[in-house]
C-alpha cells in the first residue's frame, strides 16, 4: 500500500512496473528506473458556472481574465504530477489533440496585481465565488486543482470559497442554470 516497498519490488526485479507518488520521483530515477506519467495534461482549470447571470462578477470578462491572471498554473501543475512527467495542454477548449486546436491561443500568465487592478476596475474586487471541486474517473487530480486555485483567488481578495462535491449531486444545478446570485 506504500510507495517504498513498490520501489523495492521494482529495483529488486520483482515487479516491473509500479504505481508510484510524487514524492518519490527522485528516489525513483535515483535507482536508475524511469519515471513515466501523463504525457499532456489538461489545463489547470475550474469551471465558473455563474457567467451567464449578469448579476454575478463572473459575468464580467475582466473579472474571468483576472481570475486567470490570479492563478500560477505552472506551479499549480507540478502539484499533482511527478515533475518532468506532464506537458501543458493550451485551454480544455483548444488542445493540440482535438479538432480544431488554435496554437495561437496561449494561457494566460500570472501576474496578480494585474488581476487585483482589474478586479477593482469592475467593482468586484471581493466578491463572493464558490469553486465546486470534483473528480473524474480520467482526472482523479481536478478536486485538488480546484482547490489549489481558491487559494490564488483568496490571495486577490476574492471571497472565494472552497466546496467539494460529487459532479452527480450538482449536475442538474449546472443543466438548469440554477447557480445563479439569486440561487
Amino acid at each position: 500500500k506504500e510507495d517504498a516497498p513498490r520501489l523495492a519490488l521494482v529495483k529488486t526485479g520483482a515487479a516491473d512496473i509500479a504505481n508510484m507518488s510524487g514524492p518519490y520521483v527522485e528516489e525513483i530515477r535515483a535507482a536508475g528506473l524511469t519515471v513515466d506519467g501523463a504525457k499532456a495534461v489538461d489545463v489547470v482549470y475550474m469551471s465558473t458556472y455563474q457567467t451567464y447571470d449578469q448579476g454575478h462578477c463572473t459575468s464580467k470578462l475582466n473579472v474571468r481574465k483576472a481570475m486567470n491572471l490570479a492563478v500560477d498554473a505552472d506551479a499549480i501543475l507540478e502539484g499533482p504530477w511527478a515533475p518532468g512527467t506532464a506537458v501543458r495542454a493550451i485551454s480544455p477548449f483548444s488542445t493540440f489533440y482535438d479538432e480544431g486546436h488554435n496554437p495561437a491561443l496561449q494561457p494566460y500568465g500570472y501576474d496578480p496585481e494585474e488581476a487585483r487592478r482589474l478586479l477593482a476596475a469592475e467593482g468586484c474586487s471581493d466578491f463572493e465565488f464558490v469553486g465546486y471541486g470534483y473528480a473524474w474517473n480520467a482526472g482523479p487530480e481536478m478536486a485538488d486543482m480546484v482547490e489549489s486555485i481558491i487559494n490564488y483567488l483568496r490571495a486577490i481578495g476574492i471571497n472565494a470559497r472552497y466546496q467539494p462535491i460529487d459532479w452527480t449531486a450538482m449536475v442538474n444545478e449546472v443543466v438548469t442554470m440554477s447557480l445563479g446570485s439569486e440561487d
